[in-house]
C-alpha cells in the first residue's frame, strides 16, 4: 500500500507562483521546515527562478497589440522586482552566513 501526504499552503504562502496558494510544495520559503539561512536560500532560489521565467517569457497575446503592451510593461516590472528581491536575499544570506561562522 502507498499513500501521499501533503499540506495546504499557508495563508501567506511566500512562493505562491509555485504553490498557486493551494498545496505546499515544500520549498521552505516560508520557513515552515527551517527558518534562518535555509529559508533565505530557498527564497533566493524562488526569486532566481521567477527572474528567469520573466526574462524568457514568450506567451505573448499575438494579435492583440494593446494586450501585448500591457504584458511587456508587466514583465518589465516583474524583472525589476525579482532583481531587487535577489539582491536583498543575497544580502541577508551574506549577513546570516557571517553570523554562523
Amino acid at each position: 500500500m502507498s499513500g501521499f501526504i501533503d499540506f495546504a499552503a499557508l495563508n501567506k504562502c511566500y512562493a505562491v507562483m509555485w504553490s498557486y496558494g493551494e498545496i505546499c510544495v515544500g520549498c521552505n520559503c516560508c520557513g515552515r521546515q527551517e527558518k534562518g539561512l535555509k529559508m533565505w536560500e530557498a527564497r533566493l532560489n524562488y526569486h532566481e527562478e521567477e527572474f528567469d521565467r520573466n526574462i524568457n517569457f514568450n506567451q505573448w497575446a499575438d494579435g492583440y497589440t494593446e494586450m501585448i503592451e500591457t504584458q511587456k510593461a508587466n514583465v518589465k516590472i516583474n524583472i525589476a522586482y525579482q532583481k531587487a528581491k535577489i539582491r536583498y536575499c543575497k544580502k541577508v544570506i551574506k549577513r546570516l552566513s557571517l553570523n554562523v561562522a
